[in-house]
């Protein structure tokens, strides 16, 4: 008897809760890894100055990858070690859970519940996190990885770190596809904040956080941030057009949560483009032009 993948996320499905405070925390987490991209220390824009990098700072904290750039290698080398870990723990429980369907007295609840959990954290937590961390072991300055300033670049043991962890990004990659396309309920259910009548976005949040992850990681501190400030504004801007098309979640203070975020990160793209465009030497013009005025996006949303 063949098992398919829908099958194991439709046990995970059963019994899935999804508080209001997780899915609230879930997605604002999110948001600001979007927003932290656009306030990386190394953009290379003339308007950075001290409340830059004073926002900078705080939004930096939930991408993880630009705490770790001051000579924090051995931090920098354990942590990825544990997310690829993560990852195989992950699929370890999957091959688990599809054999436990099959042969029903090896079944127990353990591997489900740590399953949804993962799939949550993944999803919306670690994507931002972990995909910076595995494309920046190609990021080399001077012959020399950028963070582990001791490891000479495309040596033996640079290149095996860099398969090993784009190989950990490839099934990362995979996992938060099949999160994404099947890991949604679409029923309207009390227990579970995050229900949609329609899912077909998340593949794209998701995909769409992977390539300005990895984008941000090597070109943000070039002249060719050009593009990334078109993509952010393009993105936003469909991300936040679906919003109003469908308000995407059932549960309204959710869909509340997700219009805002996704309006605060166009209107923050759109502003950023500006800045660049008009080259402006002054992000303080931007914090009391743009977030003075951010209740119009946000009256949008709501």
């Amino acid at each position: 008897m063949c098992i398919r993948d829908s099958d194991i996320y439709f046990e995970l499905m059963k019994e899935r809760v999804m508080p209001f405070e997780f899915a609230f925390v879930a997605i604002v987490i999110a948001a600001l890894q979007l927003i932290g991209y656009m306030h990386y220390n190394e953009l290379d824009v003339d308007f950075k100055d001290n409340v830059f990098t004073r926002v900078s700072d705080i939004v930096s904290i939930f991408r993880i990858y630009p705490l770790l750039e001051s000579d924090n290698a051995t931090v920098y080398w354990a942590l990825q070690f544990v997310f690829f870990a993560l990852i195989i723990l992950y699929i370890l429980q999957l091959i688990y859970v599809h054999y436990s369907i099959r042969a029903k007295k090896f079944f127990v609840r353990f591997p489900l519940s740590t399953l949804r959990n993962m799939s949550s954290v993944f999803y919306w937590v670690l994507t931002g996190p972990m995909v910076e961390m595995f494309v920046s072991t190609l990021r080399c300055k001077e012959g020399y990885h950028v963070i582990d300033t001791s490891l000479k670049c495309w040596t033996g043991v640079h290149i095996f770190y860099c398969i090993f962890f784009l190989l950990g990004l490839v099934l990362f990659t995979l996992v938060c596809l099949l999160i994404s396309i099947l890991y949604n309920e679409s029923r309207s259910i009390s227990t579970d904040a995050l229900a949609r009548l329609d899912g077909s976005l998340e593949p794209y949040f998701f995909l769409y956080r992977v390539l300005v992850g990895i984008m941000a990681v090597f070109i943000s501190s070039t002249s060719a941030n050009w593009i990334l400030f078109i993509l952010y504004v393009l993105g936003s801007f469909y991300l936040l057009l679906m919003y109003i098309l469908k308000v995407p979640y059932y549960n309204k203070n959710v869909s509340i949560t997700y219009g805002i975020c996704m309006a605060a990160y166009f209107w923050t793209s759109l502003i950023f483009l500006l800045l660049k465009a008009l080259g402006s030497d002054s992000y303080y013009w931007m914090t009391t032009v743009s977030y003075t005025h951010l209740t119009l996006p946000t009256i949008c949303s709501v």
